[in-house]
C-alpha cells in the first residue's frame, strides 16, 4: 500500500505557505512592538510582542510536519513600511482578520478533504487562538 506524502499534497504546499506567513508575521509584530515603544505606547508593544510569540508557536507547530518535504513558493508576501504604531495596528487586524477568516479555513478544508487529519487538528487549534 503506498504511503500519502505530504510532498504531493496541496496541504504540504498550504503548510510551506502557513509557515512562511507565520514566521513572518512573528518577525512583523516583534518590529511594530518596537515601533509602539518608541512611540511611548508600551502597553500596545507588549500586546505586539505577545501575538509575536503565538505566532511563532503555530510556525513551530507548522514546521515539525515539513521534514522531507521539498517545495518552493512563488507566493508574494507584503513588506508593510514601519510607519507609526496606529497605520501598524490597522496592518495587523487586516492580516489576523484574513489569516482567522479565509486562510486557515480554506487549508482545513482542504486538509480534511485530502485526509491529513493530524494537520487538521493543528488548523483547528490555531483557529481557535486567533478567535
Amino acid at each position: 500500500m503506498e504511503q500519502k506524502s505530504l510532498q504531493k499534497s496541496h496541504t504540504g504546499k498550504n503548510l510551506i505557505l502557513n509557515f512562511i506567513d507565520e514566521s513572518q508575521t512573528c518577525s512583523r509584530y516583534q518590529f511594530y512592538a518596537s515601533v509602539a515603544h518608541k512611540e511611548g505606547y508600551k502597553k500596545v508593544g507588549s500586546i505586539f510582542l505577545e501575538m509575536a510569540g503565538q505566532n511563532f508557536e503555530h510556525a513551530k507547530r507548522l514546521f515539525k510536519f515539513l521534514e522531507g518535504v521539498k517545495t518552493t513558493s512563488d507566493t508574494q508576501y507584503p513588506i508593510d513600511l514601519l510607519s507609526n504604531t496606529n497605520n501598524n495596528l490597522l496592518i495587523a487586524v487586516q492580516l489576523e482578520h484574513q489569516s482567522w477568516c479565509d486562510n486557515y479555513p480554506s487549508c482545513l478544508k482542504i486538509a480534511q478533504e485530502e485526509g491529513w487529519y493530524d494537520v487538521v487538528e493543528i488548523y483547528e487549534q490555531i483557529i481557535l487562538t486567533k478567535q
